[in-house]
């Protein structure tokens, strides 16, 4: 949530919640940074003419706390577009906000997209197409 230009730390509301929510974030960051540092490391001992640059793994509390310093963006624009075209300013932290972003916000199951109440369409479930299931999930799941 706080990689959500929209919101940022505004939802928290207590000095331990936005602390909270700000080591999680940073841990997140330094962790997709280790990762990527690691895949670089890999590469250069592949091929030793590859010289791998420094790790910015110090620099993610400093993107981060650039990042939150800037003002909220309206509620009605979208964060994909906004993390779009500000990637660059903020790599890591870009990073980390495409890794929680891209979760689709739903809590149903992926067999129970099939299904509006409860066990209903289950008899008919097994009758379904392959092709007609994908359809319907990709439906479902972009609505």
């Amino acid at each position: 949530m706080v990689v959500d230009p929209r919101y940022k730390l505004s939802p928290f509301d207590s000095d331990f919640s936005r602390e909270r929510a700000t080591c999680a974030a940073v841990s997140l960051i330094k962790q997709i940074d280790q990762s990527a540092s690691d895949v670089v490391v890999s590469a250069s001992e592949a091929d030793p003419s590859c010289v791998s640059s420094p790790s910015i793994v110090d620099q993610s509390s400093d993107q981060f706390a650039a990042y939150i310093s800037e003002p909220e963006i309206p509620r009605g624009e979208n964060p994909l577009s906004w993390w779009s075209a500000n990637r660059r300013r903020w790599p890591l932290v870009a990073a980390a906000a495409a890794h929680v972003l891209g979760i689709p916000a739903t809590a149903i199951p992926g067999e129970r997209l099939l299904t509006k109440k409860g066990d209903e369409v289950m008899d008919r479930r097994c009758a379904v197409t392959p092709g007609k299931t994908e359809q319907v999930l990709f439906v479902m799941e972009n609505l």
